[in-house]
Order: C-alpha cells, then structure tokens, then sequence
C-alpha cells in the first residue's frame, strides 16, 4: 500500500493526517500495529514526514 498526494493538495498535511488516521484504526481494531515505511533518501519531503 502506498500514500500518494497529487500536488494540487500537498502543503496541507492530507499525508500526514492520512498515517495519524490509519494509525488510530489500527490501534482500535487490533490493539495495536506496525508500519515499514520506505523512501528514497533523496525524497527529503517524505523523510521529514516519516520522522515527524
């Protein structure tokens, strides 16, 4: 499964509200998750939302 946002919706955290809300549904329907995340270390702006 892969998180995309198309451009003219970048800049507004959609990405990151989008990983807070899978987070949470998979905590309440399974107590509890693990993510693996993967970027190219030279994709900063997902490097900085992955670590945020």
């Amino acid at each position: 499964t892969a998180i995309t946002v198309v451009p003219e919706y970048r800049c507004i955290s959609l990405a990151r509200k989008m990983i807070s809300l899978l987070e949470l549904v998979s905590y309440k329907n399974c107590r509890g998750f693990f993510m693996n995340l993967y970027v190219q270390c030279n994709n900063l702006v997902a490097v900085e939302l992955y670590e945020g």
